[in-house]
């Protein structure tokens, strides 16, 4: 669907765009769409779009005429027929979408996504630098950072939750792009951090239609061997085997325990069966050759002392900083000089496992002395305990 819409959106944008009318017929108790997924289409056709209310009526029978109720049936049938007969101009007289706000003094969006465990606090830090660095752009440059609340690390485990992270973000994509009918996708920046960065990797993925010109990783939770340089636009005979993103940039933390212990484990070849796609990109770097992985001292978020660098990375016409080496001819060895001590106990693979397995041996332990220390019957003690680790797990 988030496919659909943005090709929408390039169609009406293009030299062919249609002049035909468009209504949306909508129930006012529709259980399935509402009124804000209709906004790319009212801000990229607002003149040949309408809206009309279908009142009393849900999703499922908005096209019932015959459902036990004659008079609700008749008005649906005449909206139907007031919808595919009349003079545009009548149904426009019609039609309930308020007019939406488009902004076509701005060209350049960039976006900022936090992570897992992370409010995003830190994207003011951006804004201040984009408003010191690049004041002359400012009036044209849109800065996105949207929020997904606070998502702990035990939710982020489970594919299916993060996946309606994705599909969240989908919706503000398409959404911006449609309010700022000016931006070109070459203009179209993004700096993630943590689950940030899993966020887009699976939009990009999923999504055969966006486009990003520059993208700036750091703690990346994203598997390792991500294809970057196999995002390429499909069926469009022009631009066929062109690249949905232009540049990638992954900051490397030397002692990013989070992601070295927690996300990496699942990148191991015994555990590839659960098909949970994370990875350690942000502590052993992508293997994809475009990528251009930067190695920083410091854990998770090391990225906050390199906010100006990030900046200019995604804003800088100028070619990007050239990739680190460690002078064993490969930019994928990450400096392990600068690791240190327990930089290199994170990148022993034993210890990931350790660690797992001492955190499952110590959770069962304890539940297993409370319970058999508790009067009977001990279920409800089980119960209790089951649930606090529940709790535990949402929100570290």
């Amino acid at each position: 669907m988030a496919d659909l819409r943005l090709d929408w959106m390039k169609w009406l944008r293009g030299e062919n765009a249609p002049t035909f009318g468009v209504v949306q017929m909508l129930g006012d108790i529709d259980d399935v769409v509402n009124r804000d997924d209709d906004e790319d289409l009212r801000l990229m056709a607002s003149s040949n779009f309408v809206q009309l209310a279908v009142r009393g009526t849900g999703h499922g029978d908005i096209l019932e005429f015959n459902d036990g109720d004659k008079t609700l049936g008749d008005y649906r049938r005449a909206k139907l027929m007031l919808a595919a007969t009349k003079p545009f101009e009548d149904v426009k007289a019609r039609g309930e979408a308020l007019q939406p706000s488009v902004d076509k003094n701005i060209n350049e969006v960039v976006f900022i996504l936090h992570g897992i465990r992370d409010l995003g606090r830190w994207s003011a830090d951006f804004e201040d630098a984009i408003d010191k660095g690049y004041a002359d752009r400012r009036k044209r440059l849109a800065i996105v950072s949207s929020r997904y609340g606070y998502f702990g690390m035990g939710p982020f485990l489970f594919p299916k939750v993060r996946e309606r992270y994705v599909r969240w973000f989908m919706d503000q994509y398409t959404e911006t792009i449609a309010r700022y009918p000016e931006v070109d996708p070459k203009h179209i920046k993004f700096f993630g951090h943590s689950n940030g960065t899993y966020i887009l990797a699976e939009a990009l993925k999923n999504y055969k239609s966006m486009e990003i010109d520059r993208v700036v990783f750091a703690g990346s939770v994203v598997r390792r061997e991500f294809e970057w340089s196999k995002l390429e636009i499909e069926n469009d005979p022009a631009r066929n085997g062109s690249p949905r993103v232009r540049m990638v940039t992954n900051y490397v933390g030397t002692q990013d325990w989070v992601v070295a212990l927690f996300p990496r484990l699942f990148e191991m070849r015994w555990l590839s069966w659960l098909d949970n796609r994370v990875g350690s990109a942000g502590f052993n770097g992508f293997t994809d050759g475009m990528v251009n992985n930067i190695t920083i001292s410091g854990a998770h978020g090391a990225f906050d002392s390199h906010v100006e660098e990030i900046v200019k990375l995604l804003l800088d016409q100028a070619s990007p900083m050239g990739p680190v080496t460690t002078g064993r001819g490969s930019k994928q060895d990450y400096a392990v000089e600068q690791r240190g001590l327990w930089g290199e106990l994170l990148a022993f693979a034993p210890s990931v496992i350790a660690v797992w397995l001492a955190l499952v041996l110590f959770v069962v332990g304890l539940g297993a002395k409370l319970v058999g220390a508790a009067a009977q019957p001990a279920w409800p003690v089980l119960i209790a305990f089951t649930l606090l680790i529940v709790v535990i797990l949402r929100t570290v």
